[in-house]
């Protein structure tokens, strides 16, 4: 079943919805030297896999030294436990969506942080604020094929 993660920040409720994809947790770093590097949740380097990924090349052309950019690496359609096989023979499917922007403040707007990927090219999760009418039950019916759920913030 879909999961539905729900959070208080600093005792308010959550602002925004955006989609949580089946895969894995990724982080961008491109370093103050200018060194880009890729890190799985466990942390392992898998920078030398994913060289010759178009979603990487932003983060060499265009994105500033210093900045590190949280999100899914997926297949689209496919269980996280694709990833690891996509990674070793190099399959095209393989994406990478940003959520988040580590070296923003914590409490810039959701829309800032999209706008910010925008800007540098890299793939933004699809997300929207919440409104009044929002149910969990609602959210669910309207979750896409290959999400796993959705995550509040």
């Amino acid at each position: 079943m879909p999961k539905v993660r729900t959070r208080i920040w600093n005792g308010e409720s959550a602002k925004y919805v955006h989609l949580k994809l089946d895969g894995h947790y990724t982080k961008i770093v491109t370093e103050l030297s200018g060194k880009v590097t890729v890190w799985t949740s466990h942390p392992t380097d898998i920078t030398a896999r994913c060289r010759n990924y178009g979603w990487l090349r932003p983060h060499y052309a265009r994105v500033p030294f210093g900045t590190v950019v949280l999100g899914e690496l997926y297949v689209a359609g496919r269980p996280a436990s694709d990833v690891k096989t996509a990674l070793a023979e190099e399959w095209q499917a393989l994406q990478f969506s940003a959520f988040a922007v580590e070296t923003m403040p914590i409490c810039a707007p959701l829309e800032d942080v999209a706008t910010f990927c925008t800007k540098y090219s890299i793939d933004f999760l699809p997300w929207r604020r919440i409104t009044d009418g929002d149910t969990v039950e609602a959210l669910m019916e309207k979750l896409p094929y290959g999400a796993e759920g959705y995550v509040l913030k």
